[in-house]
């Protein structure tokens, strides 16, 4: 099978022509080439840890090509989603918060009684308050680090390289170890979609039509 597929893959790099039979104007030649031909880069810089495909691979849409080396931000995504999933300092900021609400609604009721002095009721209240604020800070720092996590996530998304189309692989220019800075990684033929085009003599200049059908032999 892969020897089938070098042999179209030649075929389609150097373009060999090959006759069709147009209805009603005889054998002509034509040029066959795939739809789209993608010079496959990564878009961040890098070391190629493996390169998984080679010349005369047929690859699927959305299928890993190539893999950077990612040690440092695979590191660095795991400390950033533990530091998110970390919910120690929220549910002390929490209990903090509902024992000073609880406090201030008993010194609330005893100032109505005038059981105590309005500086106790006042340094109560606020005291309440600012562990209300301090609950929303902590909060506040974790969804900044699911955001972080989120962030960690994407840079190492990044260091894998998938094919954009379903197609071939026509030439694999680097291999493991080398650097992915500004160079293409593989060349990849889009050939679920084949452009034929026909050379038409001049002497037969208006004898095809559209519609017209013609096979390619």
């Amino acid at each position: 099978m892969k020897l089938l597929l070098r042999c179209l893959l030649s075929s389609l790099t150097w373009l060999a022509a090959m006759p069709v039979m147009a209805g009603g104007t005889g054998p002509v030649d034509c040029l066959l080439e795939p739809n789209r031909v993608i010079d496959l880069s990564s878009a961040i810089r890098g070391v190629l840890d493996r390169v998984e495909v080679d010349r005369g691979d047929v690859v699927e849409e959305g299928q890993v090509v190539a893999r950077l080396d990612s040690s440092v931000e695979q590191a660095a995504m795991e400390l950033a989603k533990a530091r998110a999933q970390a919910n120690a300092a929220l549910n002390a900021e929490q209990a903090s918060a509902e024992f000073a609400a609880r406090r201030s609604e008993r010194i609330s009721t005893l100032y109505t009684q005038k059981a105590i002095s309005g500086d106790q009721f006042d340094e109560t209240k606020t005291s309440a308050r600012l562990r209300e604020l301090q609950l929303q800070q902590a909060r506040e720092n974790q969804r900044m680090a699911q955001l972080e996590a989120r962030q960690a996530q994407e840079i190492l998304n990044r260091h894998v390289i998938r094919s954009p189309v379903r197609g071939v692989v026509v030439h694999r220019y680097l291999s493991q170890g080398e650097s992915a800075e500004d160079r293409p990684i593989v060349r990849i033929a889009e050939i679920q979609t084949l452009r034929a085009e026909a050379i038409i003599p001049v002497a037969q200049f208006g004898r095809v039509k559209t519609g017209q059908k013609a096979v390619i032999v």
